[in-house]
């Protein structure tokens, strides 16, 4: 049977380097780190979580991985597509990706996406540098959103507003974009309140 959660072992890195092109449509469970490659522009992201298929996505939670150096058209780091399932994603790194158009670290359209305790640093893409949300719904809290490109959180459409609270920014007046502060930018449809 297929796992319902992928976890970075304690004495190995997950990063995409070995895990790139991770697509959560392929059965996984017999996989191991050394059969991904790095992908690049026109491939698949970092992690393809898709819920396009009548049958439930293999797993629905990320742990302690480092998702990095991806590059795709769209959710460099992790593209999350189609609604009915919810991913979470608990004390991992998405870092360095970039996505040609929209959501260098995360694009979500149409899933339910809850980030927390995690760190998105230096992705870029031509909107949403951390997180590009098209439809669906996405909560990043108590995270580390820092030197990603502008707009950082981007909210195009899906239920609003993204929830972005109890984050640090990369500098203590919080984020920057239609909010006051002079950390990494945010977009309207944004909750960014609490900020660290």
């Amino acid at each position: 049977s297929e796992p319902t959660s992928f976890t970075a072992a304690a004495t190995e890195v997950a990063t995409a380097a070995t895990w790139g092109g991770r697509n959560t449509d392929r059965h996984m469970s017999s996989r191991t780190p050394s059969e991904f490659a790095p992908k690049s522009a026109g491939d698949e992201p970092g992690f393809s979580v898709t819920t396009s298929k009548p049958e439930p996505i293999p797993f629905t939670s990320i742990t302690g991985v480092v998702i990095q150096d991806n590059t795709a058209q769209e959710g460099g780091g992790l593209h999350i597509t189609g609604a009915g399932n919810g991913l979470v994603v608990d004390d991992t790194t998405i870092r360095s990706n970039t996505a040609i158009t929209n959501g260098g670290g995360i694009f979500n359209t149409g899933g339910a996406v809850t980030v927390t305790n995690s760190s998105l640093l230096r992705n870029s893409a031509g909107n949403g540098g951390a997180l590009y949300q098209d439809d669906g719904v996405t909560s990043v809290t108590t995270s580390c959103i820092v030197k990603n490109s502008d707009t950082a959180v981007n909210y195009f459409g899906g239920t609003a507003p993204i929830t972005a609270t109890s984050n640090w920014w990369g500098d203590a007046t919080g984020p920057a974009g239609v909010a006051p502060g002079y950390g990494d930018s945010v977009s309207g449809g944004v909750d960014f309140s609490n900020f660290r």
